[in-house]
């Protein structure tokens, strides 16, 4: 019994803890990793055009049919979250869906957009207005996508509220 007893101890003291530091330890440098990746690269060469549009919101821009489902997935992921938003660039101007709120369509000519698209697949632009990743648009790079946006968008604060019950007699 004291055999046990002392390994539960060491256990406890010991193990624990150096598996609670090697978890959180390595969560850590996973998101330092990102953020180097994610290093704003300067003011995104097209804002001043859309300047209204990237005001104060986490933007990923996008354009083409086959990145719509894709884009239909992280929409469904990230909807909710504050300051966050996809700006599809089309020139059909009857694409249109009201109910997503946090979907903006953006019209405009097919040259302008093969102008703002020749290089790179999408792009995201922080809240800041600064490019923060353009992606390829490569199958390794589609993961990356939803990685960079769980670290780049901002989280909901929780209200500093201080709750005082009291029992009134």
């Amino acid at each position: 019994m004291r055999t046990l007893n002392k390994i539960a101890l060491v256990l406890l003291i010991v193990f624990f803890p150096l598996l609670s530091w090697y978890y959180l330890n390595t969560g850590l440098n996973y998101r330092k990793s990102v953020l180097k990746d994610l290093n704003p690269k300067g003011e995104w060469k097209h804002t001043h055009d859309y300047s209204f549009f990237l005001e104060g919101k986490t933007t990923l821009a996008f354009t083409g049919e086959q990145w719509v489902e894709y884009m239909n997935a992280i929409y469904n992921q990230y909807e909710l979250a504050p300051g966050f938003q996809i700006l599809e660039f089309t020139s059909d101007n009857t694409k249109m869906d009201s109910s997503r709120s946090n979907w903006v369509y953006m019209y405009d000519s097919e040259e302008k957009i093969s102008q703002i698209f020749s290089e790179h697949a999408f792009y995201l632009i922080d809240i800041n207005k600064n490019l923060r990743y353009a992606y390829e648009g490569e199958d390794a790079e589609m993961k990356k996508v939803v990685e960079h946006l769980s670290v780049v968008l901002p989280r909901e604060k929780d209200p500093d509220v201080i709750i005082v019950k009291r029992n009134h007699e």
